[in-house]
């Protein structure tokens, strides 16, 4: 992995996350979770991904509403 690649892996900030736009790619929801690009892309091949991918030809999208709300639940303690 190049230093470039690794920077741009680094995990989002909650200010970040606050200015994504309406749909981002599945290098941008994966650093948000975390995830590494491999096993990002990987997850969504196998409709595993953690929340709603779209697929467009051989590109992947998350909706940001998807990708927040899931983090969102993440921080709520369960009950």
């Amino acid at each position: 992995m190049s230093l470039t690649e690794a920077k741009t892996m680094q995990p989002l900030k909650y200010v970040e996350l606050a200015e994504l736009p309406s749909v981002v790619g599945i290098v941008t929801a994966a650093r948000a979770l975390g995830l590494s690009r491999t096993y990002a892309y990987q997850l969504a091949k196998n409709d595993q991904f953690p929340c709603k991918v779209i697929r467009i030809g051989n590109c992947y999208r998350v909706p940001t509403a998807a990708l927040l709300s899931l983090l969102d639940a993440e921080r709520k303690p369960t009950e």
